[in-house]
């Protein structure tokens, strides 16, 4: 095998390096309505809310997906937004970031022995300060988080992929390893120049650690 001379890796974050409990999917504000009702909000108020981004999804283009809401209007400064905004952000950080996969610090120690540049790209809600406060454990080991909360696109956009490439200081492309699940997001790093691992979803770490090793080779 060729030596690939690989010197930074970037993993998407969900089932890779953060579990869910249990279905959290959101695809639309009605379904975190059971939420409105736990938190106290009255239900008047979030119908208002759902309308309003409604309203600001079709000036978009944009489906009715919870992520992409928040992308779209995290920049806004309109006050009405705040709270849903905050909603999300605390389901995500409870639901997923809070759940890190059993022997993740380990895991990423033992990687970082081997020198690597340690990214995490992840279509997240949350800004990269609380991603970073919820993963406290392996925080200082990585060297850049980018989150499309704060970059503003999602992936397979191939400018996320060029920011956290940047943020890395990667200038050749394909000395950086992504890993990932999802078909549309390893394509994206293709379309870059980077190398791609498919993994299936909620690895065990000590696999993925192996099979990283077995894709790259170590100078």
């Amino acid at each position: 095998m060729a030596n690939l001379a690989i010197t930074a890796l970037v993993f998407d974050a969900g089932d890779i390096l953060v579990h869910s409990k249990g279905d959290i999917e959101l695809e639309s504000w009605r379904e975190i309505s059971g939420y409105f009702k736990i938190w106290g909000i009255p239900l008047e108020d979030y119908t208002k809310y759902f309308l309003q981004f409604n309203t600001r999804l079709r000036e978009f283009g944009l489906k009715q997906n919870s992520k992409k809401i928040v992308i779209s209007l995290q920049s806004s400064n309109r006050k009405d937004l705040c709270l849903p905004v905050k909603l999300l952000e605390q389901y995500e950080a409870e639901k997923w970031w809070m759940n890190p996969a059993p022997g993740l610090k380990q895991f990423i120690e033992e990687l970082k022995t081997f020198k690597f540049k340690i990214g995490i790209l992840t279509d997240s809600v949350l800004p990269v300060v609380k991603i970073r406060e919820v993963l406290h454990d392996i925080s200082p080991m990585v060297d850049s988080v980018v989150s499309s909360r704060e970059f503003g696109k999602q992936k397979p956009d191939i400018g996320i992929y060029n920011h956290i490439l940047s943020r890395l200081k990667v200038t050749n492309s394909s000395l950086a390893l992504f890993i990932g699940h999802d078909y549309e997001e390893l394509e994206g790093a293709k379309r870059v120049g980077m190398r791609i691992l498919s993994i299936k979803e909620s690895i065990d770490l000590s696999l993925l650690y192996s099979k990283i090793l077995e894709n790259i080779q170590i100078t």
